[in-house]
């Protein structure tokens, strides 16, 4: 079988990471790829550790996309296979690198053991080939286009480039410091003059008080109601009729909340959350249980985002987080880009 050994700090790992393992396999340069993230050796900065970074190349596998989690302590390249070679027998490594890499691959430890594998070289930048070394076990691609991503940018708050599932992993596990917060949000708010508020349900304040936790929010957060009861709902503006017809919990009464709270503010933007935590509401029968309904209404575009979050956690509390969490992703992908 030929393995392709894709070899990286995935600090984090992001699409152009994935668009590399599609791209081989799709295009039959090899039958399966392994992905082995490194350990802090290369002196990268704010590498995250190595466990969080095998968890979120772990949502990249399946039957033909193996992550490695034993072969990874070592220094050298060399060293890695040398180690994979004895529990891969009679399977044939290629070695995937991008072309900015060829003219430092002579400086690699033992280049001359790393010589008999075979190499697949992705054309990056206006680099093609090596003419320090012979290349003859080097299978060139040229008609592949990189995705030029800046993983220190993502680490920044740019975060467009990553997986969903790989977003979410790093707000839940709060990686790369400060990351699971509303700070880029208001900063971008701040500087776009523009403002939000929100009318909460079953969060309970939680989204206006992670906002109210950042500095700058006083400036963006122009309001916020819990609404617990339809009574306060239908006063902030929310259809008794769409309740009526929906349930309280619904996307359809989320959106409602949303731009009543939007419209009573003059926000920009306006939350909408309603649903179920851990809980059987005897007063409202109807609706799914343990599943929270989110809508964000852009005024200034006459637009909805809206998500379903299954609150899957445990405790009431963890599932507050989780869909505080859903909230900063959402207005990531509104506000930020």
């Amino acid at each position: 079988m030929r393995i392709g050994l894709y070899i990286g700090s995935f600090n984090p790992p992001h699409l152009g990471h994935k668009r590399v393992i599609n791209f081989l396999l799709d295009n039959n340069y090899v039958d399966r790829i392994l992905l082995l993230a490194t350990q802090g050796y290369w002196n990268k900065n704010n590498l995250v550790d190595i466990k969080d970074r095998v968890n979120m190349l772990k949502y990249y596998e399946s039957d033909r996309i193996i992550v490695d989690s034993i072969h990874n302590n070592y220094p050298y390249t060399y060293q890695v296979l040398n180690s994979l070679k004895n529990d891969y027998k009679g399977d044939e490594f290629y070695l995937i690198i991008g072309s900015d890499n060829l003219d430092r691959l002579h400086e690699w430890r033992n280049i001359n053991d790393l010589l008999k594998y075979k190499f697949i070289v992705l054309k990056r930048g206006n680099i093609i080939k090596n003419n320090k070394i012979s290349d003859d076990n080097f299978i060139y691609v040229d008609d592949f286009e990189y995705l030029d991503i800046s993983s220190t940018e993502i680490r920044n708050g740019n975060h467009k480039y990553l997986d969903y599932n790989v977003k979410q992993y790093i707000i839940n596990n709060n990686l790369y410091g400060g990351f699971m917060s509303f700070k880029n949000i208001i900063e971008k708010l701040t500087n776009d003059n523009k403002t939000i508020s929100t009318m909460e349900s079953c969060t309970g304040g939680g989204v206006s008080n992670a906002i109210t936790n950042c500095e700058g929010a006083s400036e963006v957060l122009k309001y916020s109601a819990v609404t617990y009861s339809n009574e306060y709902k239908i006063k902030m503006g929310v259809s008794k009729e769409v309740i009526d017809k929906y349930s309280v919990y619904s996307i359809e009464t989320a959106k409602e909340m949303a731009k009543a709270i939007s419209k009573y503010t003059n926000s920009n933007y306006g939350v909408g959350i309603t649903g179920k935590l851990n809980r059987v509401d005897k007063r409202n029968p109807f609706g799914e249980d343990n599943v929270v309904f989110v809508s964000i209404y852009d005024k200034d575009n006459d637009k909805y985002y809206d998500s379903k979050i299954e609150a899957v956690k445990s405790s009431r509390s963890e599932n507050k987080e989780l869909v505080i969490n859903e909230i900063i992703s959402i207005l990531e992908n509104i506000i930020m880009l």
